[in-house]
């Protein structure tokens, strides 16, 4: 009897289908996870980054060469064939990391760019994202919208503001499209640098597309009074604090909690007045050229 089992067992197992191979995607996960664990491991024991630079650098290059067969190359007029890893670190925590895993094809040094990755590699980072982020939307459509992915994905050591979403046709054979003008700032309050960026789904793909915009787009009055107002209300709680020495803790939370809030009521209301602008129709026309540019339509 015994025999007879063992017998059947290893029919079974013999006859049972061989596991599946892991993807391209699940090899580079698994590797960006192995490095990073290894690298936070020898940062504490070598005093941080820079005394583990050489072995930094090995890491991301044994990542870029895996996403370099992943994402492939990019056919976009003026722009390069090949990218480069989007992260800048493996170590959590630290500007650079966490970013989208995919590649970036910059113009130069800083110019416009295109940030490329897989639809597979795409929901992995969002499914990490939500269980990070709180305030992560829960829909994909609704996380290309938002800024906080833009901060989160693409940006590294900036968040990103949002000044006017702009109405663009969607290409033929594009699943998702969204186009918005924006900046990546450290400070906060008006701009008068602004980027067109473009975001396209299409063939099993995300396009982040960024570019610094061309028309000249101007201040709106009513928006500018709004930060005015703002400002003026930190200002008198500044000088509160050296009429009466107040805790200057409590004056500096008090002060950058006003001076945020006017910011985020000052892009509030730029972008709700955008479209009735004169300059608005030139900013869309720019982003619907990039779109036609990405999508070669």
């Amino acid at each position: 009897m015994r025999s007879h089992f063992l017998g059947l067992l290893f029919l079974a197992l013999a006859s049972a289908p061989p596991a599946p191979a892991a993807t391209p995607e699940q090899e580079y996960l698994a590797a960006r996870d192995r490095h990073s664990a290894r690298l936070e491991k020898l940062e504490a024991a070598k005093g941080g980054e820079d005394a583990v630079r050489v072995e930094y650098d090995k890491a991301l290059a044994d990542l870029d060469a895996r996403l370099q067969k992943i994402v492939g190359s990019l056919s976009v007029p003026g722009y390069p064939a090949r990218g480069k890893i989007s992260l800048e670190s493996l170590t959590a925590g630290d500007i650079g990391s966490g970013m989208l895993d995919a590649l970036r094809f910059q113009q130069g040094n800083g110019g416009a760019a295109i940030t490329v990755t897989t639809d597979g590699l795409l929901e992995k980072w969002l499914a990490d994202w939500r269980r990070k982020e709180a305030k992560a939307p829960t829909k994909d459509e609704e996380a290309l919208r938002s800024e906080l992915f833009y901060t989160s994905a693409v940006g590294s050591d900036a968040a990103f503001t949002r000044d006017a979403v702009l109405d663009i046709p969607k290409p033929a054979g594009v699943e998702f499209a969204f186009a918005q003008m924006g900046s990546w700032a450290q400070d906060i309050g008006p701009y008068d640098c602004h980027n067109v960026i473009v975001t396209l789904r299409m063939g099993g793909k995300l396009y982040i597309a960024d570019s610094p915009q061309k028309a000249k787009v101007g201040r709106i009055p009513a928006c500018n009074e709004i930060w005015a107002a703002a400002r003026k209300k930190a200002d008198k709680l500044q000088a509160a604090y050296v009429a009466s020495k107040l805790e200057e803790t409590k004056l500096s939370d008090e002060r950058s909690a006003v001076e945020e809030k006017g910011n985020a009521d000052y892009h509030s209301c730029f972008v709700e007045r955008a479209p009735r602008e004169a300059w608005y129709p030139s900013v869309v026309k720019e982003a619907a050229a990039l779109a036609a540019r990405v999508t070669g339509r």
